[in-house]
């Protein structure tokens, strides 16, 4: 597979995850799995259900594995 079809089927598996509850949700979620705190949702917004937290762990794990998520530590300090 060429780079630009492996980057767009990631890419593609990112936009799926939005549609596993709302988008600040997955992303506040996602980054606590990284170890960035973002904190809860507000009301209405509940916590993401366990199906869709584990596919969100499972594509953050992919991305790690293919070194394109970087170190939190590297988010926050700039």
């Amino acid at each position: 597979m060429d780079e630009a079809a492996r980057l767009q089927t990631l890419a593609s598996e990112l936009a799926e995850l939005v549609s596993l509850h709302t988008f600040p949700g997955v992303i506040k979620e996602a980054m606590a799995l990284i170890g960035l705190a973002a904190g809860a949702c507000r009301k209405p917004v509940g916590p993401l259900p366990p199906d869709a937290r584990e596919k969100v762990s499972r594509l953050l794990a992919k991305l790690e594995k293919e070194e394109l998520l970087g170190n939190a530590g590297d988010l926050v300090a700039g």
